[in-house]
């Protein structure tokens, strides 16, 4: 790929930095416009590269950077270069100024004032200002490596390595923590030491960022196969008990005339709006197939549908169509997710679709930096999911294992795992003893098959971590309810590693 036409996301990836700080760039305005397609090239990519390279280097808080090179600069990275190192002091106390307080501090970064108290426990930091820039830079570094995964302990043996012991001996210190870093020589006056910080910092947050991605990919890809398997989860027997072949056929003949009509050659002035539903017949049919793993079924009937112009604005309709998409690995499920979104921000069940699908999708990326984002996403998704109100019981239900299901294979350093947990049990509790007609669903088998759904996740949940009383009754549950279905090998396989261990 040339530096010319790059998006956002392509600018991130060529300067080998985060989608995030890009964007964050962006919105400083320490990115100059884009071109008129709203595409980015090699101007923007140095810029993005020197901003990296100036905060490891000269430990300088972005708003100072973003003065010099804009305001004195003009966007120009040379001349930003020359006056930035023309503003460098040996002396610490020399360095350019940051936050005239501690309240300032925590107020600009932003930073919690536990983390200032560590920092100012390893004398990383004073205990209040006025600070300079490096100690806001310290600071940044030290937040954004918190998010990144490392613990408080970790984060503050890296400053404080980097402020009184030798960069030769980072590898031990590092690698004991599970990490590496650069060799170098040894830190002797505080301009070094000072510069030793940010060379610690700044690898310890690119190798922090790269495994944690490459576990994000691991995860994304036991969701992508979890999310496949459970597509298969109903068993003949489950199928014939409810009747769900007789099902499948009735919503197979309601969904006919909208599919011919949609098929075939579309009458002059003539809407198919004013003779057909709005779509539904064909959404009930595709959704009930994407239920009984007849993917690529599903896609070719959503797919007609949403070619139509009088249906291509219909939201959940894009948001299943890109969920089966993105199941059966064909291209073009981000987009339609992407645009159900903008369709309906305000629906909970959209939302939360869209959620899933960037997390399957986040397995097939082709590379960590596309595969962080994604998640990133997905994580957007359910959060907005969250704020929605949902309009009937089914589609709450549906909501809350789709999110749940999702939040429970991510890892827990995303803090989300106990609201997935939360919301599948509230899906296993209304499904409990409430009949199909009570809860709003019109293909018998249905409140089963949420029901095992939201059981099964739930039970590897919380069996994840070894034998766990409640997973266990959880999972004999799966079993129960069908047992010859692949939730039910899988429910039986957990048990008996756990029985093993036990």
């Amino acid at each position: 790929m040339s530096d010319s036409g790059l998006t956002l996301l392509d600018l991130a990836q060529r300067a080998g930095v985060w989608l995030e700080s890009v964007e964050l760039y962006r919105q400083r305005g320490l990115l100059p416009p884009p071109d008129a397609s709203g595409r980015y090239g090699e101007r923007h990519l140095r810029i993005v590269r020197f901003i990296m390279r100036a905060q490891a280097e000269l430990q300088l808080p972005l708003d100072e950077i973003a003065q010099v090179l804009v305001e004195d600069a003009h966007y120009d990275v040379d001349t930003t270069e020359r006056l930035l190192v023309d503003r460098s002091a040996p002396d610490p106390a020399q360095a350019a100024p940051g936050p005239p307080s501690r309240a300032a501090l925590v107020e600009e970064i932003p930073i919690a004032e536990a983390l200032v108290d560590a920092l100012v426990r390893v004398e990383a930091l004073p205990s209040d200002g006025p600070y300079a820039g490096h100690h806001a830079w310290i600071a940044e570094a030290t937040v954004e490596l918190h998010g990144l995964g490392f613990g408080l302990d970790d984060v503050l043996r890296v400053v404080d390595l980097g402020r009184e012991a030798a960069i030769a001996e980072v590898d031990a210190v590092i690698t004991d923590v599970g990490r590496t870093s650069a060799h170098g020589t040894g830190a002797t006056s505080d301009t070094v030491r000072r510069a030793s910080v940010g060379q610690l910092l700044s690898s310890a947050r690119q190798v922090a960022a790269d495994a944690l991605v490459s576990r994000l990919a691991r995860v994304s890809n036991e969701s992508h196969r979890l999310a496949i398997e459970s597509l298969h989860l109903p068993s003949p027997r489950f199928i014939v008990r409810h009747r769900l072949t007789e099902s499948l056929e009735r919503k197979s003949r309601l969904a006919a005339p909208a599919l011919a009509a949609l098929s075939g050659p579309r009458l002059v002035g003539k809407s198919a709006s004013s003779e057909l539903p709005a779509g539904d017949p064909l959404l009930d049919y595709g959704r009930l197939l994407i239920g009984l793993g007849r993917l690529t079924e599903a896609v070719r009937i959503l797919r007609v549908a949403s070619a139509h112009p009088d249906f291509r604005d219909h939201a959940l309709l894009n948001a299943y169509l890109g969920l089966a998409l993105g199941l059966t690995e064909h291209e073009g499920a981000v987009a339609r997710v992407a645009l159900a979104q903008t369709l309906a921000p305000d629906d909970a069940l959209v939302q939360a679709l869209a959620a899933a699908t960037l997390g399957v999708e986040a397995g097939r990326a082709p590379d960590l930096l596309s595969a962080m984002s994604r998640v990133q996403d997905a994580l957007g998704a359910v959060e907005r999911s969250r704020r929605c109100t949902t309009k009937t019981v089914v589609e709450d239900l549906e909501t809350r294992l789709t999110r749940g299901r999702l939040c429970t294979v991510l890892p827990l350093a995303f803090g989300v795992r106990e609201p997935g947990l939360d919301d599948l049990r509230i899906v296993v509790g209304a499904t409990e003893s409430a009949s199909d007609q009570e809860i709003g669903f019109d293909v018998p088998g249905s409140r089963e098959l949420v029901r095992i759904n939201a059981l099964f996740f739930l039970g590897m949940a919380l069996t994840d971590e070894g034998p766990n009383s409640e997973g266990a009754r959880v999972l004999e549950q799966v079993i129960g309810l069908d047992p010859a279905s692949g939730f039910a090998a899988r429910a039986y396989q957990r048990l008996g590693g756990a029985a093993g261990a036990g």
